[in-house]
């Protein structure tokens, strides 16, 4: 009798421990959020980098051809938020800029459409900054400005002064949780006025289409990979080919960079949940036992099924 009790205190014991042991296993097994991990520029770098811009334009100010440059420029950016003008306007004012980049560009070299560049960047932020602060004081500011309505008659002439220089991006700022609502108006996100600065470069450098030079002139190595981490990692408006090309940019130019891993959640994010377990799946080769990979893998297996 006292072997049957015990036999069976033994087997009680071997079921609470497979039990405890599945339990264990099933914590092991967490299921974490498809989701990029928080990313950040180094703050020492990023204030290195404004400062050697500033001294690029120290009393600089444009002039001659390059002053025309900089108005063809504001016409274009002041059509986007016009209502009222015609695709022709618009078309002439777009072609009117890349002749007059393209005429600086060759009389004048690639310093002069760079320091243009930096200075117009200056110029943005500061009628940035007046329209915020103008906007804190006018009831209903940040809806219209978020959305591409016309704005309240208290905030006409600032956003006009921005307008001309910054064009809709307020828009797209909003879309990509780069501005917000506060009080009456909006402030710029403080974690997103280093991206706001390198979209800006970015738009300066897509008046020359066919020059990346311009792109490598304006923009160091350092800002460049952060401007693909936040296309890739952040932006809420890039379509998929975009962001996947980001991802292959990254995999070229930063060894560290985790491109399979990044390019499955990209994936993941877009739907295409094959694709996705596939880079997942490379990814967890080169890093076998992760347990986030592990789980971004099981989880896109589920929904390939």
């Amino acid at each position: 009798m006292k072997r049957v009790r015990n036999s069976c205190l033994a087997g009680l014991c071997i079921t609470l421990t497979g039990l405890l042991l599945a339990g264990c296993r099933a914590c092991e097994s967490k299921t974490y959020p498809v989701e990029f991990p928080p990313r950040a520029p180094d703050a020492t770098q990023v204030t290195e980098t404004i400062h050697r811009d500033a001294e690029r334009i120290d009393g600089y100010e444009p002039k001659g051809e390059i002053a025309r440059l900089a108005g063809a420029f504001y016409k274009v950016n002041a059509l986007t938020v016009d209502r009222g003008h015609k695709p022709e306007q618009m078309q002439e004012a777009l072609e009117n800029l890349r002749l007059a980049g393209q005429r600086c560009l060759t009389d004048f070299g690639y310093e002069a459409i760079s320091r243009l560049g930096l200075f117009l960047l200056e110029r943005f932020e500061h009628r940035l900054q007046a329209l915020a602060e103008a906007s804190q004081g006018v009831e209903g500011s940040a809806t219209p400005l978020f959305t591409g309505g016309e704005p309240p008659a208290g905030i006409a002439e600032p956003f006009s002064a921005f307008a001309s220089i910054g064009g809709d991006f307020l828009v797209l700022a909003a879309a990509n949780d780069m501005a917000r609502q506060k009080g009456s108006g909006f402030e710029l996100d403080a974690d997103s006025r280093f991206f706001v600065r390198l979209a800006f470069k970015m738009r300066w450098a897509n008046v020359f289409p066919e020059v990346t030079e311009v792109q490598l002139r304006l923009l160091d190595d350092y800002e460049r990979k952060w401007y693909e981490i936040w296309v890739a990692e952040r932006s809420k408006t890039a379509d998929l080919p975009r962001r996947l090309r980001a991802v292959a940019y990254l995999a070229k130019h930063d060894p560290g960079y985790p491109a399979l891993e990044a390019r499955g959640i990209v994936l993941f994010k877009a739907g295409d949940y094959a694709q996705a377990a596939k880079a997942f799946h490379a990814a967890l080769e080169k890093k076998p036992g992760d347990d986030r990979l592990e789980s971004f893998l099981d989880q896109a297996r589920a929904r390939a099924r």
